[in-house]
């Protein structure tokens, strides 16, 4: 599970502008110092607006900053996948072993999620002791968690818990 940078999606190559230049400044924060500020940070727009690269991005700085560090990345159909294996195999301690020694988490597409209740109650049953090691907590979506269908209301207010950002389309003079 152990995230490996990809060169094309880095904070140099993300074009900011005025409807996402909170969102860049937010994970460029989470990078440089993760489960010091924001956390979790929910990103969420639709398609195309940079989240996905945004939380490359993060990834690829963080361990700049800190080679050390051990981050996690993940869609949701991926970490569906991990866990129910994970729960077949009879190693799910193993796997949330894995999220309690992460340093950094990024998951993606977290709308997905809905109605997969396996998987958010095991988010939930970590969720609190991986904030509270300092484990910074990163997800993309395409709404926010008040607008994410099939998601219980404790999961739904877990992912609202820290800054929930809205990431804009860039308007046609940022795309130039």
């Amino acid at each position: 599970m152990r995230f490996e940078p990809d060169p094309r999606f880095t904070f140099d190559t993300f074009v900011a502008g005025p409807g996402n230049q909170m969102a860049a400044a937010a994970a460029r924060r989470a990078a440089e110092a993760p489960g010091t500020s924001y956390n979790p940070l929910f990103l969420y727009g639709e398609g195309g607006v940079g989240k996905t690269h945004l939380l490359h991005a993060v990834g690829a700085l963080a361990l700049t900053v800190r080679p050390d560090l051990h981050v996690v990345c993940r869609t949701a159909d991926e970490l569906v996948d991990d866990i129910s294996s994970a729960v077949s195999a009879g190693t799910l301690q193993a796997f949330t072993d894995e999220l309690l020694e992460s340093d950094l988490i990024l998951l993606d597409d977290v709308h997905l999620l809905g109605g997969r209740t396996r998987t958010q109650e095991e988010l939930l049953r970590v969720w609190d002791e991986i904030v509270w090691t300092g484990t910074q907590i990163l997800l993309a979506a395409s709404s926010a968690p008040a607008d994410l269908a099939g998601v219980s209301e404790e999961f739904r207010a877990k992912l609202a818990g820290g800054l929930v950002v809205d990431v804009a389309p860039a308007e046609p003079d940022t795309r130039l």
